[in-house]
């Protein structure tokens, strides 16, 4: 997110064995998710891929780096 000035946030997961975890990152701030069994509850990470997946450009974190000034 450092290089790129046109990101905003960043969405994440990290898997240890059958725990999974859903990441969020700001420029402020990272947060979370509790854990969860994603083979128990495989629910929980199918809506978090599919948000990700048909999510807009915007959704996601991405900005238009096209700034216009009128002077």
């Amino acid at each position: 997110m450092r290089s790129d000035p046109c990101r905003r946030t960043t969405f994440g997961f990290t898997t240890e064995d059958t725990q999974m975890k859903n990441l969020f990152t700001c420029r402020a701030a990272t947060l979370v998710s509790k854990p969860f069994d994603f083979l128990m509850e495989a629910g929980h990470a199918t809506h978090f891929f599919c948000c990700l997946a048909f999510a807009n450009d915007h959704e996601p974190g991405l900005l238009s780096c096209s700034v216009h000034f009128d002077w």
